[in-house]
Formats: structure tokens, sequence, C-alpha cells
């Protein structure tokens, strides 16, 4: 991003308003730490403030750690989870943020949240992978359906990110159809490049709008635009794709074989 913002500059193309690229928020940014409050504005490369924030809770989970533990029964580890993102709206109610905040205490106490009701779920998948018959494709997929008209309906954040907690665990209970389909190999693979396309859309948006700016988009017909939009996707694809096959597997992969090679999957 930066490499991006500096030759657009040089060519007298501005991508970024001047406060997302100042320098001085490329080292928090390296740190991992624009979302703690130490900056009005995450900067650079606008979605990684949610890395920042899962850096925070990554941090913490030493001290979350016994305290799952100590959870025995699928019972107990649901009502942890609820118990979760219940106070985190609970908090953001009584603070009056809102989940638009990406940085400082809304964007930790949000992520803090999240971070315990996932953890939790996973517990309770611990004490039993498989709800009872079709009980996870139900949920899971439900839970999507809902998810998808809510979104579309504007229901409140606070039950969206519920309905995603739901699908989540359904399907991580999931043996049916739901699981099928979420294991086709064009799904996995999606889900492997998912973090790649997470990181490298804001900026190659950046680009393909000023490009298509130049061109007369404004001007277009729904045909041109829609087609604009399908190149535009198709190089955010790409371009992740690439990321994660030449820089993130091999990166993680070498850091992970430092510490001794793990076993196959």
């Amino acid at each position: 991003m930066v490499s991006l913002v500096w030759v657009a500059r040089g060519a007298g193309i501005l991508l970024t308003n001047p406060q997302e690229g100042q320098a001085a928020s490329v080292f928090w940014n390296l740190m991992l730490m624009q979302a703690w409050g130490v900056a009005d504005h995450p900067g650079w490369n606008i979605p990684s403030w949610s890395v920042s924030a899962e850096w925070f809770a990554y941090l913490l989970f030493p001290l979350l750690a016994p305290v799952l533990t100590a959870v025995r029964d699928r019972v107990t580890a649901l009502v942890v989870a609820v118990l979760a993102l219940t106070a985190m709206a609970l908090l953001f109610a009584i603070a009056g943020w809102s989940l638009d905040s990406v940085v400082g205490a809304p964007a930790l106490t949000r992520v803090s949240g999240e971070f315990l009701c996932g953890a939790a779920l996973c517990r309770m998948v611990a004490f039993g992978p498989r709800l009872p018959g079709p009980g996870g494709d139900v949920l899971g997929a439900g839970a999507f359906v809902a998810f998808l008209v809510g979104a579309s309906l504007g229901l409140p954040d606070f039950s969206l990110i519920a309905l995603l907690a739901l699908t989540v665990l359904g399907a991580a209970t999931s043996d049916g159809f739901f699981a099928r389909t979420l294991g086709s190999p064009a799904v996995v693979w999606l889900g492997e490049i998912s973090y790649s396309i997470y990181m490298v859309h804001f900026p190659v948006l950046v680009a393909m709008r000023r490009l298509w700016e130049r061109l007369g988009f404004a001007e277009w017909q729904t045909a041109g635009r829609t087609l604009a939009f399908l190149a535009t996707v198709a190089v955010v694809m790409t371009v992740a794709a690439l990321m994660f096959h030449v820089v993130e597997r091999p990166v993680r992969s070498s850091l992970r074989d430092r510490w001794g090679k793990l076993a196959p999957a």
C-alpha cells in the first residue's frame, strides 16, 4: 500500500485521503497496533484494522484459555458464547459506540466479545462434534440465509453477528449437504485465499476506481458498469490468489517449519 501511494503521488494521482497516508502511522501498522487507539484513524490499508484488533485478542488468549478449559459441558460453553455477545452489545449500548468504529475501545471491545464467543463455540464443539440428525445442516444453512435476508433488510448489526456465529456452529457440526457444499474444492480454495482477498481488496479497489474514473465510468450505461464490476472482482481474485500462493502460504510454511515440521493434515 505504501508503494502504491508513493507511485501514484509521483504520477500526480491522489489515491487516498491525506489522513489515511500519514507517514507516522506506518509504524503502528507494522506493529499491528493501528486499531488500539494510538491514532485516530487506522490509516493505509483500512481493513487491516480488524487484523490489528485480532492481534489484541490473540494476546489475550493466554488469559482466556484457563477460563475456557474450566468449561466442562456443551451447555455451559453455549452460555459463555451467548454472554460474550450480550456483554459486548450492552457495553456498546451503554457507551453509545457504533460498530463502525475501527479504533480504540470500541474496536477492542468488539473483537474481544466476538473472539470469546468463537472460542466458546469451539469448546462446545469439542464436547460433541455433531448435532442430532440434520441439525448442523439446518442450523448452519438456516442461519446463513437469515443473515443474508437480515442484512438486506437492515437488521441491527449485533443480530447479524449472532447469526454468523450460528452459521459457524452449524458448519462445525454438519455432516450433510451443508458440509459437502462448504467442503467442495472451489469453496475450500476460496476459503484458503479469503485472507488474501480481505487484505488486498482495498488497495485494488482504490486503484481500479481511479482507472474507471479516468475512462469515464460516470457516463457508462448499465452494461458497461456491470462489466467494470465483474472485471474488478476478477482483478481482486487474481491478485489475492497470487498473494496467497506466492507470499502467504510459502511464508507461513517457512515460519511454521522453523519450529519443527508438522505432520500433513
